[in-house]
């Protein structure tokens, strides 16, 4: 028997150290002892404290009442009801309970701890924090030995130090590793407290890895990226956040107003977290709306091995085509077509003032030709001709995201 009088520390035994009253009594034959007052127990380093307890004969169970407080060397758990099993060593609470250690806090509404094999598991508004981060779940285990975290069920999280926002319906974090994983329509919300536009991250499933003192962010299956009215789409995305790029493939297209930029991979640059350049590297074309007054459907095109676009403050600068360089631009005023022009050359510049296109250079031995109102179906003739299969075909976005 495990007893409650006084033991050798140093074994396995429960030792009392201090109780007001003691008695006992039978139920159902099985004999009850019953601890009340400054009640104080001892196991090998596992020290315990509350108001009333009743030891069961029958089981060697405890239950532990009223001010509960557990303490192991290392944390201490808090709770007005605690099941203490003996023999495996477990503490049970079905009550609200709070385990303190250091400067991290867990919260939860049921729980349970193995001291033997240092795990724990909690369940019910599960609330995790520390001096940077917070995290809300309806369940989480956590293997203290391997350093294994396993959260399911309305994830909630947020890093103050880094500003960042995220959640999920499952996920893992292998401590030793710094690895992490988010399921279950994740999404990542990245703050700009300076331009008020935050990042917003969403897909099927999300991992990170941090190594070296850099961490990258890895996401998969409509992959959808916003920054502003800058909103980028893929099938995989790699965001590597010390160099501050993201790297998007698997059929990646961005929007920017009523601009479409298709490509077969496309770079986001950042710099304090404000998209500054897109870069497509091959088989780029970008579209965008002919007639402004929307009665017309007609798209102008830009197109080359290579486009970029810069921005400044969220708004375009400038857009450069590269390497077999074409553009075609219809010209309209005030809803009605005035004609077309088709340009082609190694470097094709567009500038732009406040959003609004003012400029278009064609350099390096460039060519044009412009095309009167009569010809413009010669003009759509032309162009489904040479249509690439997949940049000249309506895309449809892709679910995900905020």
């Amino acid at each position: 028997s495990s007893g409650i009088y006084p033991q050798d520390r140093n074994n396995d035994e429960i030792k009392l150290i201090n109780a007001d009253y003691l008695s006992s009594y039978e139920v159902n034959g099985s004999l009850v002892r019953k601890l009340s007052g400054n009640v104080y127990l001892v196991r090998k380093n596992v020290e315990m404290k509350c108001d009333t307890a009743w030891y069961f004969d029958d089981s060697e169970n405890y239950k532990f009442s009223g001010n509960v407080r557990i303490f192991d060397g290392k944390r201490k758990l808090f709770s007005s009801e605690i099941f203490y099993l003996v023999k495996s060593n477990e503490a049970k609470c079905n009550k609200e309970f709070k385990i303190i250690e250091n400067n991290k806090i867990l919260k939860a509404k049921k729980g349970k701890y193995f001291y033997n094999d240092r795990i724990f598991e909690a369940e019910n508004n599960v609330v995790y924090k520390d001096l940077k981060r917070e995290l809300h779940c309806d369940y989480m285990k956590y293997i203290e030995d391997n350093g294994e975290v396993f959260i399911k069920g309305n994830i909630r999280f947020r890093d103050e130090e880094e500003r960042i926002y995220g959640e999920g319906e499952k996920g893992k974090y292998l401590v030793k590793k710094e690895y992490g994983l988010l399921e279950g329509n994740p999404l990542i919300v990245v703050e700009d407290t300076v331009s008020g536009d935050s990042i917003f991250i969403s897909g099927e499933k999300m991992e990170f890895l941090k190594a070296d003192d850099s961490t990258s962010f890895f996401v998969k299956e409509n992959v959808r990226i916003k920054k502003g009215v800058i909103v980028a789409y893929c099938s995989e995305a790699l965001y590597l956040r010390e160099s501050e790029i993201a790297h998007l493939t698997g059929k990646p297209y961005v929007t920017y107003k009523d601009d479409k930029l298709i490509s077969d991979e496309i770079n986001l640059y950042l710099k304090g977290r404000e998209i500054y350049r897109v870069e497509s590297k091959e088989n780029a074309v970008i579209y965008s709306r002919a007639d402004t007054t929307g009665k017309s459907d007609l798209k102008n095109k830009l197109e080359g091995k290579s486009i970029f676009m810069y921005f400044t403050g969220g708004v375009v600068d400038s857009i450069v085509a590269r390497k077999n360089a074409k553009s075609l631009y219809y010209i309209f005023s005030d809803g009605k077509m005035e004609g077309a022009n088709k340009a082609s050359g190694e470097k094709i510049v567009i500038k732009f003032v406040n959003g609004d296109l003012k400029k278009i250079l064609v350099c390096n031995s460039g060519e044009g030709q412009f095309y009167p109102p009569e010809m413009i179906d010669k003009v759509k003739e032309d162009e489904e001709k040479t249509a690439n299969p997949r940049t000249d075909k309506k895309i449809r976005k892709k679910k995900g995201g905020r």
